[in-house]
């Protein structure tokens, strides 16, 4: 099989509002992905704030429905706020997972990995340079298989 890419929210433009806690969420789509075919094998979660997350992957940019046939979910990563490595050097978390096997079909073929973060955590993950947050997936380009 092929070798493993990587993509990455920017923390100046993705996931930059403030998140209510208990089920906030914000939605983005992070744009560069080499193919609409891909299995996602590692995600990992840079932050300021120490929160429990969820991170969910959809096949297109309209996210959930209350409609399970419509639904778009295809797969989540869940981080507890305590696995988290504290890096004395730009005093920031960061936590990674590099087992996860998820089938990923863009389905509105825009080459976009349709993401949503969902804070678990009952405190609010604030908007300022304090709540920064950045989410980097490594991928597998299936299109040539």
């Amino acid at each position: 099989m092929g070798y493993l890419r990587e993509i990455s929210s920017d923390k100046d433009t993705h996931f930059t509002t403030a998140i209510s806690g208990t089920n906030g969420q914000e939605q983005e789509n992070i744009t560069r992905l080499t193919s609409n075919n891909i299995t996602l094998k590692g995600v990992a979660i840079h932050t300021d704030q120490k929160l429990a997350w969820d991170v969910l992957f959809y096949k297109t940019d309209a996210f959930g429905a209350t409609d399970q046939d419509a639904d778009t979910l295809c797969g989540y990563v869940k981080f507890a706020n305590t696995v988290y490595y504290a890096n004395p050097a730009s005093k920031t978390q960061f936590v990674s997972y590099s087992t996860v096997d998820i089938p990923y079909i863009d389905g509105d073929a825009t080459n976009e990995l349709h993401v949503a973060l969902v804070n678990r955590s009952s405190t609010i993950k604030t908007a300022t340079a304090g709540g920064e947050v950045r989410v980097k997936c490594y991928y597998q380009d299936n299109s040539a298989y």
